[in-house]
């Protein structure tokens, strides 16, 4: 297990994504060794722009703050940008604003180069009571893995009282990113802003003494287990007793109109 806070990176030159900064954007880095995962808080000025162009891998962004437009599309505060391997789209700030985004280095063979824009607001959540008996736990999706050309799982979960979880592993890397409050797994704490990166089936468990908001990312679809032996459960929305995330999804799939220029097919 991984913790760190992301430090300050350059974005254009020896990053992992392909996304190149036009204005005064600032980003800070986190890419544990060993994982195929990583992670970029992005603060952006009003105007500033990101422009993915093709040869990246999967990769998301969740607006912490402010609004952007994406592809035409107006992305405010908890929208997700989804962007299969190769797909072209560019982000322009409307206003001041925060970023965060994940990527993985692993190449969905299905891609169609479609840009997924999801949200605003949480997912569906399923809601249980805390280990603690007060108040109640809310896990929601994004994006599940599931989807025809990206495999990008995008979970977000929160609690408003004290919460423990039990011991418990997953079958995928994680990287978990604190948005408000803190979270103690052993003797490390974690606060806002702070992110865990935790490997496969490492079995560990996560405990607050109040309010929290977390998201936690995958590049694939995974399986919670209590113990490695376990079959376990399949964590998409299908899984968790949802027909689907139950958030508004628009598929995004864009062409070339020329030099410099792309145009954009929207699928609900």
């Amino acid at each position: 297990m991984t913790i760190a806070a992301p430090a300050v990176g350059d974005f254009v030159v020896g990053a992992p994504s392909r996304c190149q900064a036009d204005g005064p954007v600032a980003v800070y880095e986190s890419r544990p060794a060993g994982y195929d995962l990583w992670l970029a808080v992005v603060d952006m000025s009003a105007g500033a722009t990101l422009t993915w162009t093709p040869e990246h891998t999967e990769e998301m962004a969740l607006v912490l703050a402010g609004t952007i437009e994406v592809c035409g599309v107006s992305c405010a505060a908890d929208t997700v940008i989804g962007l299969e391997s190769n797909a072209v789209a560019t982000a322009s700030a409307l206003e001041p604003c925060r970023l965060v985004m994940f990527g993985s280095s692993l190449t969905c063979d299905a891609s169609s180069g479609t840009v997924h824009i999801v949200g605003p607001g949480p997912a569906s959540t399923l809601t249980m009571p805390t280990d603690t008996g007060a108040g109640t736990l809310s896990v929601g999706f994004f994006l599940d893995g599931t989807c025809d050309g990206c495999s990008l799982s995008l979970l977000d979960v929160s609690a408003d009282t004290a919460h423990s979880t039990s011991s418990h592993n997953h079958s995928r890397d994680e990287i978990i990113y604190i948005v408000d409050g803190a979270l103690r797994s052993g003797p490390n704490e974690v606060s806002a802003g702070m992110a865990v990166a935790v490997p496969a089936d490492r079995q560990y468990s996560l405990r607050s003494e109040g309010h929290f908001r977390f998201l936690n990312f995958r590049s694939d679809v995974s399986v919670h287990r209590h113990r490695r032996s376990e079959v376990g459960t399949v964590e998409t929305a299908e899984g968790s007793g949802h027909a689907t995330t139950g958030v508004r999804h628009h598929r995004l799939t864009s062409t070339s109109a020329g030099p410099g220029a792309t145009s954009y097919g929207q699928q609900r």
